[in-house]
């Protein structure tokens, strides 16, 4: 998160899924009908946001000498 708060994905993803505390400035997308918060995330949801995200990642690219600047 933007305060360095949580050390990994997983917490984040643990965080939007059962961590959100209402508040009257929360997002209404995070607001449930029944009064609860959060994101509905199964474990198998928060895999594959990991999954996914790990895609993005290419350190061939990102180390490669032809792409950098002088």
């Amino acid at each position: 998160m933007h305060d360095g708060r949580f050390g990994s994905i997983m917490d984040v993803l643990e965080h939007y899924s059962g961590g959100i505390k209402n508040s009257p400035t929360l997002d209404a997308r995070l607001k449930k009908s029944n009064g609860e918060t959060g994101i509905d995330l199964s474990q198998i949801d928060k895999q594959a946001v990991i999954s996914y995200l790990k895609t993005l990642s290419d350190t061939s690219f990102i180390s490669n000498k032809n792409f950098s600047q002088p």
